[in-house]
């Protein structure tokens, strides 16, 4: 699946950031996984991840960390992705208004 605009492109399981020199390849799980050590470790700020949410929408970048887990974990059959993605957006919000 390949999803894009101006700056952010979707590529398999990242975002491909065509503005950072060199281009920056961000794992999904930095942006939507905020229970992940990918997450945790990320350098990217809660305004940064944000920013790639609003241009790239939440709903296209659920799909793609729904289609992580499937491929990567093992099958959780109650895992939503969208619910996580949705929590996620919640607590950056949190994080950036502080």
């Amino acid at each position: 699946m390949t999803v894009s605009n101006d700056r952010y492109r979707i590529q398999d399981w990242h975002v491909i950031d065509a503005e950072s020199n060199p281009s920056q390849e961000i794992y999904i799980r930095e942006i939507l996984d905020w229970r992940c050590s990918e997450f945790d470790s990320s350098k990217l700020s809660a305004q940064q991840r944000l920013e790639i949410i609003d241009a790239l929408g939440l709903g296209r970048l659920a799909v793609v960390l729904s289609d992580c887990y499937r491929t990567n974990n093992k099958p959780w059959p109650d895992y939503d992705a969208g619910k996580d993605a949705h929590d996620t957006v919640l607590f950056l919000r949190k994080a950036a208004a502080s």
